[in-house]
């Protein structure tokens, strides 16, 4: 009986059932090497994911419930006493918050760098696997030899063929992408790290300008769990991005190393969005609020603060009148924060506005003419009729102003509108319209 002149080799995918041949030919006639399973990586699409990204996606789920939140011990302990039904005072014993606040303030966020030491870790070991790696032409687990082809049938009928050449070219792009990807989300974690460790020691700085000082209220929180979940992102941006780049530009490769840097300065500019930016903490008095945040600290009267309720139960955001940048006031005393800010702008503001000042209440500013959506013309408050609140295309809620004729004015979210109450006393005195809460 005579031998066969081609070997042939015969592997069973995992999930389609399909199978998947590869020949040796001796007699130097090139083949075909089908497959029916899903898994085929012949469409120059299709990515296998390796260990590593696995491994950031694990972290990116870890993260959002491991790292360490921007609660204080002191909200903590609330947050019990509300659950077990306990009455909460609205009222906090001075230097149990305030030291609470610092040591929440002055403390080294270990977790945070943990987290960022492993995803450091994951690209190093991601990239020492593929230093010794070759390209090589492999359909199915299947190695191919010059002139096959490897062909997957997908699970609606459409085939996908590539040649070994093809093979050959994504194999190599995937190792290069390997080498290109790690050492730049090495770069930007260790930056990350070393900004957290300078604004740290620079928050325990700042924190003995004020650590005297002990105000009704006092409220910490970190910020540094928000960087661990921007480098995650920025590394699955730069490592999925340039493997997907490289791998459809196999036939363009200047286009594709163009295209890489791209994807790159896209994660570092992620990485540049989520930097540090340390603690930060509110204290609470009779007269005004000391805000501590970017390493600048500022006692401001409750004239020029603004307070942005952001739930019914009081918590929300507190900022300087011209700043960008807020603290977060928690519910425990959010609503003495509302009030306190009310009355001290209902206070003047028929002599600041009659003076020619702006009052300026977020989305929206007053002055003695009329209201007016910010960097937008004025709107008389002759012309304004009445103010209701919607809900649109699931938006959030927004603040329509309306005319005297129905017509539509101003429309702002809701929940940019800072200092509302003293805002509704105006516009009732003012004009005599309601303005509806500005929470949902």
């Amino acid at each position: 009986m005579g031998r066969s002149s081609r070997q042939r080799l015969t592997s069973t995918s995992p999930e389609g059932g399909g199978q998947t041949t590869s020949g040796i030919p001796a007699d130097g006639v090139p083949h075909t090497v089908r497959s029916q399973g899903p898994e085929a990586v012949a469409n120059p699409l299709s990515l296998q994911l390796p260990g590593s990204v696995l491994l950031l996606l694990c972290l990116l789920l870890l993260g959002l419930s491991v790292v360490e939140r921007n609660a204080s011990p002191d909200d903590e302990r609330l947050d019990r006493r509300r659950a077990h039904g306990s009455k909460v005072s609205s009222v906090t014993t001075p230097p149990t918050s305030q030291n609470d606040a610092l040591r929440t303030f002055t403390a080294f966020p270990v977790a945070a760098v943990v987290m960022l030491v492993i995803i450091a870790a994951a690209a190093v070991a991601r990239f020492s696997s593929r230093l010794g790696d070759t390209a090589s032409a492999v359909c199915q687990g299947v190695p191919m030899t010059a002139g096959d082809t490897c062909e997957r049938r997908g699970r609606r009928g459409r085939r996908f063929t590539s040649t070994y050449e093809t093979m050959m070219a994504q194999s190599q792009a995937s190792i290069t992408a390997d080498r290109i990807a790690p050492p730049v989300i090495v770069l930007i974690v260790a930056i990350a790290i070393v900004a957290i460790v300078i604004r740290w020691r620079r928050d325990t700085v700042l924190a003995a300008s004020f650590a005297h000082e002990q105000p009704a209220h006092a409220h910490a929180a970190r910020t540094s769990w928000r960087v661990v979940l921007w480098m995650i992102l920025a590394a699955l941006v730069i490592y999925l991005g340039s493997q997907m780049v490289l791998a459809i530009t196999i036939n363009a490769r200047t286009l594709g190393y163009v295209l890489v840097g791209f994807v790159l300065l896209a994660g570092i500019g992620l990485a540049y969005a989520g930097r540090p930016k340390g603690s930060e903490y509110v204290g609470v008095y009779g007269e005004g609020a000391r805000l501590a945040r970017r390493g600048k600290v500022s006692g401001t009267p409750w004239s020029h603060l603004q307070y942005t309720p952001q739930s019914a139960d009081g918590a929300g955001e507190l900022r300087v009148v011209g700043e960008t940048t807020s603290v977060t006031v928690p519910a425990a005393f959010g609503s003495d924060v509302g009030v306190a800010t009310t009355n001290a702008w209902t206070a003047n503001a028929w002599d600041r506005l009659s003076a020619g000042e702006v009052l300026d209440f977020g989305a929206v500013q007053l002055d003695r003419v009329g209201i007016s959506e910010k960097g937008k013309a004025v709107v008389p408050y002759a012309e304004l009729g009445h103010i209701a609140s919607a809900t649109p295309r699931k938006e959030g809620l927004h603040i329509y102003f309306y005319g005297r004729d129905g017509r539509e004015l101003i429309d702002v979210s809701a929940g940019t509108i800072a200092n509302p109450d003293a805002l509704r006393w105006l516009l009732g005195q003012y004009c005599g319209v309601a303005l509806p809460p500005t929470f949902g």
